[in-house]
This record gives structure tokens, C-alpha cells and sequence, in this order.
């Protein structure tokens, strides 16, 4: 990781390359929340089969 934000990495050739920065922030909170309610909707749907 390079200092502002960007990837260097070698490529198939052994070229050194540098990635861009994407801006692409973490969504671990919203996978949370996906998880919760996927997993509330499950729990509904066995409760209407009982």
C-alpha cells in the first residue's frame, strides 16, 4: 500500500503496476444488516409453516 492509497503490484510479465484508487468504501454494516433481516425473514417464514 502505498501512501496515497494506491496498489503497486507486479503484473504477468513482471512489470511493476500500480493500481488506481477506487474510493470504494467498506460495507460491513450493511452486509450486517442484510444478514439480520435475511435471517428475521427465515425465522417469520418457518414460524407461519409451524
Amino acid at each position: 500500500m502505498n501512501a496515497d492509497g494506491t496498489l503497486t503490484g507486479k503484473d504477468a510479465k513482471g512489470k511493476e503496476v500500480t493500481l488506481p484508487k477506487t474510493g470504494e468504501a467498506s460495507t460491513a454494516i450493511l452486509t450486517f444488516v442484510g444478514t439480520f433481516f435475511l435471517a428475521l425473514a427465515v425465522l417469520l417464514g418457518f414460524k407461519k409453516r409451524a
